[in-house]
C-alpha cells in the first residue's frame, strides 16, 4: 500500500434491529445516514438480530451467523435471537476484526450489555475504543421506566469498570448534560447531532380545504413516542381528521390500549394504521399530508419530525425535542405533554386553514428545517466523534467542540 494511503477503520455496530428495507424507525435512520455520509472514510459492518422486535419467527431469507452485503454496500450479520448474549458478544469481538465498537443505546440487553462485558473480559492489549450511542436513554421520562433495574445497572456498570475507557455519544448539549448527570466526572462525551435524511422534492398536491386536515404519526408503536396521547387529542378535536398511523409495533400492549381508542374516537375522526413503511412509501404519506401530530415525550434528535418539517409539513410536537419555540417561526406548535387542550387548539388551528395559509406555514417549516438541519457540520462531527476516539485526531482538524 503506497505510503500516503491511509487505511479505513473498521468500525463494528451493534444495532438491535437493522432493517433499512423498512427504514420508517429513527435509530435506524441514524444508522443509515451514518454509514451512507462516512463509508467513503470508514468500514462499517453491522452486527444485528434476525428478525424486526415483535416478530416471532425470523425470516428463512435471512442467513445468520454470516457476512453478507446489506444496504448501502455494508456488511451485516445476523445473529438469532436465541444465541444472543454475553457468549454470542465475545464470538463477535473475536472472530470480527474491528478497530472500533459503536453501540447503539446503553440499557439494550441483546447487545449494548453483553458487548460491554465481553469487552470487559478481553486483555488489555485486545480492547478497542467503544462508543455508545444512548439515543435519549438519560432523558428524564424514559428513565423513570423500569427505574429500580435501570439504576442498578447503572451503578454496576460505574463501578465494576466497564465504563472505564468507553465514550459516549450525545446529540445535542442537553443529551450530554443528561449524561453527565448520570455518570459525573466523566470526560469523554462526544456531542455530534445526527445527521438528517436528504430533503425530498415537493410534490403537486390539492388545496387545502378548511375543516379538515390529515395528520400523520410517524416512529414505533413504543411508549416514548406517545400515540396514546395523540388519539386522547384527538378524541378532543370537532374538525375533521385522517390520521395516518406509520409504524411497527414494539410494545404491543400499547398497541391494544391504542386500538381500544381508535374505537373510541368520534365520527369526524378517521385513522388508518399502515404498520413499518419503506423510506420511499414513508415520504409518500408525508407528502400527501397536511400536519404532523407527534406528541413525543422524550426525543434526542427526531428523524420522523424532520423529515415532516422538511416534506413542508407544520409540525404539532412537544417541547422535549430540540425542535422548540416553533409557533415563533411559523413552522408549527411545540407544546408542553400537559395539558392536552393546546395541542387540541393547534389541531382545531391548522384544520381551519385554508390554502394560502397552509403554503405560508408550510414554507415556514421548509425554512425552519433548512435553517437547523446543517447536514454538512454533522458529517464532519461524526468524523472527528471517530476519529477522536480512535485515537486519529491528527488526520482531521477537528473544527468543532465535540465536549460540548
Amino acid at each position: 500500500m503506497p505510503a500516503h494511503v491511509i487505511k479505513k477503520p473498521i468500525v463494528l455496530i451493534a444495532m438491535g434491529s437493522y432493517w433499512p428495507g423498512a427504514g420508517a424507525n429513527g435509530p435506524i435512520k441514524s444508522l443509515a445516514n451514518l454509514i451512507e455520509a462516512l463509508s467513503d472514510t470508514i468500514d462499517f459492518r453491522v452486527v444485528a438480530r434476525d428478525r424486526p422486535f415483535g416478530v416471532a419467527m425470523p425470516d428463512r431469507a435471512v442467513k445468520t451467523w454470516a457476512w453478507h452485503q446489506g444496504a448501502h454496500g455494508v456488511p451485516v450479520l445476523h445473529v438469532p435471537v436465541e444465541d444472543l448474549g454475553l457468549a454470542a458478544c465475545r464470538r463477535l469481538l473475536a472472530d470480527t476484526p474491528h478497530d472500533a465498537v459503536y453501540l447503539n443505546g446503553f440499557f439494550g440487553r441483546e447487545f449494548s450489555i453483553p458487548m460491554l462485558a465481553a469487552r470487559r473480559l478481553q486483555s488489555k492489549s485486545l480492547r478497542k475504543p467503544t462508543i455508545i450511542a444512548p439515543r435519549g436513554e438519560f432523558a428524564r421520562d424514559l428513565l423513570a421506566r423500569k427505574s429500580l433495574q435501570k439504576s442498578v445497572y447503572m451503578r454496576a456498570a460505574r463501578h465494576s469498570g466497564l465504563l472505564r475507557d468507553v465514550w459516549f455519544h450525545a446529540t445535542a448539549d442537553h443529551e450530554a448534560a443528561d449524561i453527565s448527570a448520570q455518570f459525573p466526572g466523566l470526560d469523554r462525551i462526544l456531542i455530534a447531532s445526527n445527521i438528517a435524511s436528504l430533503a425530498p422534492t415537493a410534490v403537486a398536491r390539492p388545496d387545502k380545504q378548511p375543516g379538515h386536515c390529515r395528520l400523520v404519526f410517524s416512529g414505533r408503536i413504543a411508549r416514548k413516542n406517545n400515540l396514546d396521547a395523540a388519539l386522547d387529542i384527538l378524541a378532543c378535536v370537532k374538525a375533521s381528521v385522517t390520521f395516518d398511523i406509520c409504524g411497527p409495533v414494539e410494545d404491543v400492549a400499547l398497541w391494544k390500549l391504542c386500538q381500544s381508542k381508535i374505537a373510541a374516537l368520534p365520527s369526524n375522526i378517521t385513522v388508518h394504521a399502515h404498520g413499518g413503511l419503506s423510506q420511499s412509501d414513508l415520504r409518500h404519506r408525508l407528502l400527501a399530508a397536511d400536519g404532523m401530530l407527534q406528541p413525543t415525550r422524550g426525543d434526542n434528535f427526531g428523524h420522523a419530525i424532520v423529515e415532516a418539517m422538511q416534506a413542508g409539513l407544520p409540525v404539532i410536537i412537544s417541547d422535549r425535542t430540540p425542535w422548540t419555540g416553533l409557533d415563533r417561526e411559523g413552522a408549527g406548535w411545540s407544546l408542553p405533554l400537559e395539558p392536552l387542550e393546546p395541542y387540541v387548539a393547534a389541531v382545531e388551528a391548522l384544520a381551519g386553514m385554508d390554502q394560502a395559509a397552509w403554503q405560508r406555514a408550510s414554507n415556514c417549516a421548509r425554512a425552519y428545517s433548512d435553517r437547523m438541519i446543517r447536514r454538512p457540520t454533522a458529517i464532519d462531527a461524526h468524523r472527528a466523534m471517530f476519529w477522536r476516539a480512535l485515537g486519529r485526531s491528527s488526520e482531521l482538524p477537528l473544527k468543532h467542540n465535540l465536549n460540548g
